[in-house]
């Protein structure tokens, strides 16, 4: 999921190239027999800097493209890490269903049966059952990494029918931003301010990256949450929710990737910048493509005994 903004300033991002790649044109790729390896994030980005760097935008635009490129490449370079630590390759049984972008919500507990006052410990996953590869963002945190409910965010919500029959969608603790403070942190002796404050923002945009989730799931693929120990990828329930109450409790996750429209003040914001209403209006349609939809996970039983 992509919010508004990033898909704002990507189209405005896709416009400046178009007018960067005019200059001169590029050749087009020769056939190959063979599909050459797929370039790292940094040999990407190095790409995209020469590209900036050769067109004739103005040195604003070229700084505003540049720190995009920057950032995509602590993504992409995040994002294969996430995919060896979260990501389950598709079953050798697996068959796409008709549909190209359809995702499947399986949610799991470790057990069904609790003490009074126990916690269910519950794993998430998400599989990619449609024809064609997928892209999952979480930002600017991600739930799958940490499974803390209170970042769910609009997209994913937690449901618990309690053994009286009522309904409530979780919430999460309060969670208090931990901060490195920038002046507590010693640097080398001899450092100038720029190099400190160059040091400062790298490390931000790594963390950034390590805090979201941005993840291309192929056709079969699972992504599954985390978990809070190692290996079986199962968290704990942290709500302030108490299940003190003897009887069945039932879980169930909700997701919604439905897009809002576009602001009208962006969209005006876009047209003095030269992208026609006309034309924003296409891109958009052609980015709510990506949307996953609505969907629901199974329903999952626990008992908590008196």
């Amino acid at each position: 999921m992509m919010t508004r903004k990033a898909f704002l300033f990507g189209l405005l991002g896709t416009v400046f190239l178009a007018a960067a790649c005019r200059k001169g044109g590029a050749p087009e790729p020769s056939a190959a027999k063979l599909a050459p390896p797929e370039p790292t994030p940094q040999q990407k980005y190095d790409k995209w800097v020469r590209t900036v760097q050769d067109s004739p935008l103005s040195e604003t635009d070229k700084k505003s493209l540049t720190s995009v490129a920057e950032k995509t490449k602590y993504s992409d370079e995040q994002e294969l890490r996430d995919r060896k630590e979260l990501v389950i390759p598709a079953p050798p049984d697996f068959h796409p269903q008709a549909a190209e972008r359809k995702i499947k919500l399986t949610l799991f507990l470790e057990k069904d049966i609790l003490r009074h006052g126990e916690h269910p410990r519950f794993r998430l996953e998400l599989q990619n059952i449609g024809r064609k590869e997928i892209l999952y963002v979480e930002r600017p945190e991600s739930f799958f990494k940490t499974c803390d409910i209170s970042i769910f965010g609009d997209h994913l919500t937690f449901a618990l029918t309690e053994p009286s029959g009522k309904k409530e969608l979780l919430s999460g603790p309060f969670r208090v931003q931990d901060d490195i403070i920038r002046d507590e942190i010693k640097f080398p002796a001899g450092w100038s301010e720029a190099q400190k404050d160059e040091w400062a923002r790298q490390r931000n945009l790594r963390a950034q990256a390590e805090q979201e989730l941005s993840i291309h799931l192929k056709s079969g693929e699972t992504l599954r949450t985390r978990g809070d120990r190692p290996g079986d990828g199962f968290c704990s329930v942290q709500t302030p929710t108490s299940f003190d109450r003897p009887g069945t409790y039932r879980l169930q996750v909700f997701f919604d990737d439905i897009p809002q429209p576009l602001a009208e003040e962006s969209m005006k914001a876009l047209e003095k910048r030269g992208l026609s209403l006309d034309r924003q209006q296409k891109e958009y349609a052609e980015y709510v493509k990506n949307d996953l939809g609505r969907h629901a996970s199974n329903s999952v039983a626990f008992e908590v005994a008196p």
